[in-house]
């Protein structure tokens, strides 16, 4: 699927900070459905235990990756996840450019995640299907208050695991799955604490 020309592609999705939360019933009967699935699955440790793990020994851009990091400025940060669920946007030089999904409440999440299908390249049932990430895309989230928190650089030199490469298939549930590991005042209690104080405007 082509990215179309310009950036409405996010923006119609992610423009309205406050209806983002507002997810309807339909998304929420989905929100309910992936719960569900992610019950039943097993926590990161247990996880990496289990077979058919696919490691990438670098990460490409437009595809999901779960990996363990230790940041080089963590005594100045308030809080940081070591266990980041990014997309790939850039690999830059020594460090890559990632979205962390964790940093958002559930209903954030799918409507960053419907954002991206709606860029995917080759069905989720291919291997190899990825998000196609360009500069208009980066753009747009980068415009958009509440997702702009989420993305980070990471240093290479920091990773301190092999990336393990989420199948397209498994993008919708990875995304919802409590694997995050919080150092410091956990992230979604900020986000929401922002879209309480722009209600109050």
């Amino acid at each position: 699927m082509a990215i179309p020309e310009n950036k409405s592609l996010f923006t119609n999705l992610l423009s309205d900070p406050i209806k983002a939360r507002d997810i309807g019933a339909v998304g929420k009967a989905w929100l309910r459905k992936q719960a569900d699935k992610v019950r039943e699955l097993p926590r990161f440790s247990n996880f990496l235990s289990q077979g058919g793990i696919k490691y990438a020994a670098a990460p490409t851009v437009g595809s999901m990756f779960i990996f363990h990091y230790n940041p080089k400025l963590k005594d100045k940060l308030p809080y940081y996840d070591t266990l980041p669920l990014i997309v790939c946007l850039a690999v830059e030089g020594n460090s890559m450019l990632g979205i962390n999904f964790h940093y958002l409440p559930p209903g954030l999440r799918a409507r960053l995640l419907d954002a991206f299908y709606r860029t995917a390249v080759g069905s989720i049932t291919n291997p190899n299907a990825r998000f196609n990430v360009d500069y208009q895309v980066i753009k747009a989230i980068a415009g958009n208050a509440l997702i702009k928190p989420t993305i980070k650089r990471y240093l290479f030199s920091h990773v301190e695991s092999q990336f393990i490469k989420i199948p397209p298939a498994e993008w919708d549930i990875a995304v919802f799955l409590p694997w995050a590991t919080w150092q410091g005042s956990p992230s979604h209690e900020l986000v929401h604490s922002r879209l309480g104080s722009k209600r109050g405007r």
